[in-house]
């Protein structure tokens, strides 16, 4: 389901291309705010369970759980979890 990828798009500034690993590590660098994967495999995301929290953000998926395996993924800074986990509710 989709809906809440379409309720966040008018929330951000910008909405761009790079999934998986790269992605996540634009958050981790502080590059980018919040990236979203509705689809993705556990092996593109598993060493962000890890790298998000000791970057100082939030690794997880739409349910808020740090669980690589859960077909969907988000990566963002602490300022913006609150409200994006509300998104996915």
């Amino acid at each position: 389901d989709d809906s809440a990828i379409r309720r966040l798009i008018p929330k951000v500034g910008m909405v761009r291309g790079w999934t998986d690993c790269y992605a996540h590590v634009l958050v981790a660098t502080g590059r980018a705010d919040l990236v979203v994967e509705p689809v993705v495999a556990a092996w593109d995301v598993a060493p962000m369970a890890i790298i998000l929290p000791e970057a100082g953000g939030r690794f997880g998926d739409f349910s808020g759980r740090s669980d690589i395996r859960a077909g969907n993924a988000f990566s963002c800074n602490a300022s913006v979890y609150e409200e994006l986990l509300g998104t996915f509710r």
